[in-house]
């Protein structure tokens, strides 16, 4: 895939680069925040043990919540009991919070839950169009050009 500001063919980040969303190479995703690190999805970069395939299913406050009263648990017994802040796991819960992926997987063995889903789209296969799109980047060359001639 193609970087949206420099052109170069590499492997993309999304990155926000002055209150823009990009799919960036990983030269140019240091010129603004790199959002594949705090996805609203949990953590899913390194050598993550979720496949990045899968996401935190839509309901995950719900799931656990209706998993942690089948146990009967306060809230504050399953905080101590997963050595979690209770505060955290109340906001998990209502959804205003999405999980990183260490509460995550501590979060599904206690309760013997899957928070992780594939989404329904993981699968589609998309057509691409090879045709190379004019970047930001050339437009700089383009300039530069112009301007030394």
């Amino acid at each position: 895939m193609q970087c949206e500001i420099c052109g170069k063919e590499a492997k993309l980040i999304k990155a926000e680069i002055e209150g823009a969303v990009m799919n960036v190479c990983s030269d140019c995703a240091t010129l603004g925040r790199n959002l594949e690190i705090h996805t609203t999805y949990g953590t899913l970069t390194g050598n993550s043990s979720v496949n990045s395939a899968s996401e935190l299913v839509e309901n995950f406050g719900e799931v656990i919540k209706t998993a942690r009263n089948s146990l009967n648990l306060s809230l504050e017994d399953f905080a101590n009991k997963i050595n979690e802040k209770s505060s955290v796991l109340k906001r998990v819960e209502n959804g205003s919070l999405s999980p990183y992926e260490k509460l995550a997987k501590k979060i599904e063995k206690e309760l013997n839950i899957s928070l992780y889903g594939i989404p329904p789209n993981a699968f589609q296969v998309k057509k691409q169009n090879f045709k190379k799109e004019t970047t930001l980047g050339d437009v700089v060359r383009i300039k530069t050009k112009h301007q030394s001639s």
